[in-house]
């Protein structure tokens, strides 16, 4: 949940962390995954589709789309969870969630920014 939380403000505050428009970025992210797809399983092409085609990424700015993406991955689930309807959460917790975000993506910056680690 949390992770799809993030995607959403992570959209919907865009503009504040990259000076590329959303939207370039996804088509150009797109464009890759769709020059790649041919090299992924058959079922990740299924997804890398659907993800092209309905703008996975760009669309979670919208809490609609928050709440599909988590009860269509609440549906893989073979036991009962609650992940289905969980987009609520957000709502409910929206600006606790906001400042929790705001407050992780810096370090995960920083993180995704260090020289991977010699093995």
């Amino acid at each position: 949940m949390v992770d799809i939380f993030y995607d959403h403000f992570l959209a919907k505050y865009w503009s504040e962390f990259h000076d590329q428009p959303l939207s370039e970025f996804t088509d150009e992210f797109y464009a890759i995954l769709a020059r790649r797809q041919s090299e992924m399983p058959a079922r990740l092409q299924d997804i890398a589709s659907s993800m092209i085609e309905l703008d996975w990424l760009g669309s979670y700015a919208r809490i609609e789309s928050v709440r599909r993406a988590l009860n269509r991955i609440s549906q893989r689930f073979r036991r009962e969870n609650t992940l289905f309807g969980s987009a609520d959460e957000l709502l409910e917790n929206y600006p606790e969630m906001e400042r929790d975000f705001r407050r992780f993506l810096p370090d995960a910056v920083e993180f995704a920014r260090r020289p991977a680690p010699k093995v």
